[in-house]
């Protein structure tokens, strides 16, 4: 750690001068902080994860409190305690990369100028996270577009050093726990898509009088396009902070909880505005943030009590908003990703902390090679199709054939040997007609083993995400039919993903979509509650001719 400066609290980073005036520091013994993070690593390692929320959501430790500078890194580490890089690794890439250099010749390429916010950072702060963010794009491939890293790596490095802010950030990128942060702009524009019908279910008084206060030419899509502007841009920083605590434990669900208490704060402090006022309702939105009438500890008590905003919820309007926006034509936009007009922005500034910077460096968009794989099934022709039926996030990483009935036999206990700890994976068939077909699996395949809190092992498994395919004779897609239902759809139509020492299947409900049995030779496809499909192969009993199991890393 390096050493602090002041109150013995902020970083050397920060300019303290020009912080709001702050409460004196919160006397703590050493022991006391001790204490409480070991508390919390035996929560995280006993998986008493209810525990560790009422911890980091009812602490409310002011901003010049010591503990984040123990608490954020080891919340990050839980998420992601691998160092295949070993130590060193950042100074050893900063000097390789940089050299003598202390700011970056440019901003990496998944960042947005909009949101480069510094937070009272001074010189020597803004080089820093710029260093973090440089030498991130270099060791993370994958990530191409992400707006919150900036005020993130901004925010950590008022209580980590460099380094850590370096790891902490890339851990969540890559934890397998919980999803942080879009790294792509399509999830960034799904977000906001789920975003709006999330408000008009779990906010509903707000969505209309959101919807009412809209003046001419004021679009309620473009608008939740800035959401994330609401929280990073306009909140005071010690709100900023506390919201940061939750975050790096819950991850993005705790990014819309806030932006729902905020329009429903906002829609019970605004009703009295009259329509003649001036501004649009964005510039509203922020200076109400900007000016919010209620304490961070309201605030907070506000967005974890919305009721049935579960995880699971969200994943469904996720995975809804992105198979909209991939139904889309692609067009272009005269307004920019943060939600604005290019000609607003200049109204748009608030207090020193989410100044804009001038940096107007260009940025660049790449794509995932999909380099050398090769596979025994699917042509390239056919791989191009079924790549644009993935997730957007899965189609930033490279494919590799893990399993093939061609290379490693005709075993169920080889499949799994192989597969199962990967997420996701895509089941490719040849059948002995040559029909092609398949799913992908949204989760692994290690989960026919997991046991429910009465020691039962889980029948079916899996999530919305997991569709069916064909591809030979004609390219077809079988998603999810509760992506197309307003109501809860039945139990028969949530069944994913199911196996056990003598089949795997994909696909439940008055029939088995997808069935292959212990030697992955004999096979059936029918139609099944879940996906609402027909057969996929012409035959439904059909023999594999060929299994292959891909995988994404």
């Amino acid at each position: 750690m390096e050493e602090l400066s002041g109150n013995g609290v902020f970083s050397e980073h920060v300019n303290q001068r020009d912080l709001p005036k702050l409460h004196p520091p919160t006397p703590t013994k050493s022991k006391y902080l001790t204490d409480t993070i070991q508390e919390l690593e035996k929560l995280l390692k006993e998986e008493q994860h209810q525990q560790v929320k009422e911890i980091i959501r009812f602490c409310h430790w002011q901003i010049n409190h010591p503990i984040r500078q123990n608490l954020w890194v080891t919340i990050c580490n839980y998420h992601n305690n691998k160092n295949e890089h070993g130590e060193g690794y950042y100074c050893s890439k900063m000097n390789e990369l940089l050299g003598d250099l202390k700011m970056p010749p440019s901003l990496p390429s998944f960042v947005d100028p909009a949101y480069c916010m510094y937070y009272f950072l001074n010189k020597s702060g803004q080089q820093a996270v710029e260093r973090v963010l440089y030498i991130l794009a270099d060791l993370s491939p994958f990530i191409m577009y992400c707006p919150l890293a900036y005020p993130l790596a901004s925010i950590f490095m008022h209580y980590l050093s460099e380094e850590e802010v370096f790891w902490a950030l890339y851990k969540l990128m890559t934890s397998k726990t919980e999803k942080f942060l879009s790294c792509t702009r399509m999830d960034h524009e799904v977000k906001c898509h789920a975003l709006v019908q999330l408000t008009r279910k779990f906010a509903k008084e707000a969505y209309t009088h959101l919807k009412k206060g809209l003046k001419e030419r004021e679009n309620l899509a473009l608008l939740f396009l800035g959401w994330q502007w609401w929280i990073f841009k306009a909140l005071p920083f010690h709100y900023l902070v506390r919201v940061i605590d939750c975050f790096v434990f819950e991850g993005s669900k705790v990014l819309f909880r806030v932006a729902l208490a905020i329009l429903v704060l906002y829609g019970k402090h605004s009703r009295n505005d009259s329509d003649e006022e001036g501004g649009g309702t964005l510039q509203k939105i922020l200076q109400f943030c900007q000016d919010i009438p209620v304490e961070v500890e309201k605030l907070l008590k506000v967005a974890f009590g919305i009721r049935g905003l579960s995880r699971k919820e969200i994943a469904k309007q996720l995975l809804k908003a992105e198979m909209f926006l991939k139904s889309q034509p692609v067009r272009g936009r005269s307004a920019s990703m943060d939600g604005s007009s290019p000609e607003s922005v200049s109204h748009l500034a608030l207090n020193e902390p989410n100044k804009l910077k001038s940096d107007t460096r260009a940025l660049s968009v790449g794509m995932v090679p999909l380099g050398s794989f090769k596979s025994s099934i699917l042509s390239p022709e056919h791989l191009t199709q079924l790549w644009g039926w993935l997730p957007a996030r899965i189609t930033m990483s490279q494919p590799v054939v893990l399993f093939s009935t061609n290379e490693h036999g005709s075993s169920l206990i080889s499949f799994f040997k192989k597969v199962e700890e990967w997420e996701p994976t895509i089941l490719a068939i040849k059948a002995d007609n040559d029909e092609v077909f398949g799913a992908y699996c949204s989760v692994n395949w290690a989960e026919r083993n997991r046991q429910d809190e009465n020691g039962k092992k889980c029948i079916y498994f899996g999530t919305g995400e997991t569709f069916l395919f064909t591809i030979i004779p004609e390219f077809h897609q079988y998603t999810w039919v509760g992506l197309s239902s307003s109501t809860e759809v039945s139990y028969s139509a949530n069944l994913f993903m199911v196996a056990d020492n003598t089949m795997v299947g994909v696909g439940g409900g008055n029939g088995q979509a997808l069935w292959l049995d212990q030697s992955l030779y004999q096979g059936k496809t029918e139609h099944c509650d879940t996906f609402n499909n027909p057969p996929l192969c012409s035959k439904t009993d059909f023999t594999c001719k060929v299994l292959e199991v891909i995988g994404f890393k």
